[in-house]
């Protein structure tokens, strides 16, 4: 896998100017999978900027709520299997530039739109198993709420 640089009339009009940022943060503002950024900038307003890729597939996204160490779930590891494939993910803290990111793990799960499960690592030493829940959705686990989740829209 390689980058490469896109011309910002591929990208959108925020790319074809020059800003002084401060504060990045990442987060899914409209729940279509495809992370958006808050930017804060010196000396001009701040701004969402709205990822509309396409072709970017399947996804999905885990909110983590802690009832034993952390209500934050900061550590806590979660595993996407589907039929052909399994990504694995830990939340972190301070992962965002003089902010904070959503504390969201999105896992892309590419062409397979099929999970088969979603194994959730608690700092405690708990799991959750979440068997067969549905991609391209963003669904919060509880501790403690035995395999049990709630899709968030």
């Amino acid at each position: 896998m390689a980058f490469k640089e896109l011309e910002s009339e591929l990208v959108g009009d925020y790319f074809a100017k020059k800003f002084l940022g401060r504060g990045l943060a990442r987060f899914d503002w409209n729940l279509d999978g495809r992370m958006d950024f808050f930017v804060s900038n010196i000396l001009q307003p701040a701004l969402i900027v709205t990822n509309h890729s396409s072709d970017s597939g399947h996804y999905v996204n885990v909110k983590l709520c802690g009832t034993k160490l952390t209500r934050d779930a900061i550590g806590t590891v979660v595993k996407v299997s589907t039929p052909n494939n399994s990504w694995t993910k830990q939340l972190l803290a301070g992962d965002g530039f003089m902010s904070s990111n959503e504390r969201v793990l999105q896992l892309g799960l590419g062409g397979s739109s099929e999970i088969t499960s979603v194994e959730v690592r608690w700092p405690s030493g708990e799991m959750t198993l979440l068997e067969r829940p549905q991609g391209d959705t963003t669904f919060l686990v509880v501790e403690g709420r035995a395999s049990s989740y709630e899709a968030v829209r």
